[in-house]
């Protein structure tokens, strides 16, 4: 039996965002797409979105809307 997972993980910085079934996987393509850039990205929120990932929803202001979330952290990057 398959079971599907009710939620999954999203990050957002000012620059890109990322979805993933797993919170570490969902943190490290964030990361990585942040640090592809040149320019000052100074954190990225994460959320957990209670809905599976293959749900439909919109994003808005760097956050989904229409669909339960909690906000679980904001890492913020570290100056170098």
């Amino acid at each position: 039996m398959v079971t599907t997972q009710k939620y999954h993980f999203f990050t957002s910085s000012i620059a890109y965002w990322r979805v993933n079934k797993s919170l570490r996987e969902c943190i490290d393509n964030q990361v990585r797409a942040d640090n592809s850039l040149n320019a000052k990205v100074t954190g990225f929120n994460v959320y957990k979105v209670l809905v599976p990932i293959d749900t439909q929803y919109k994003i808005n202001n760097y956050m989904p809307v229409g669909v339960e979330i909690e906000l679980i952290h904001y890492e913020e990057y570290q100056s170098s």
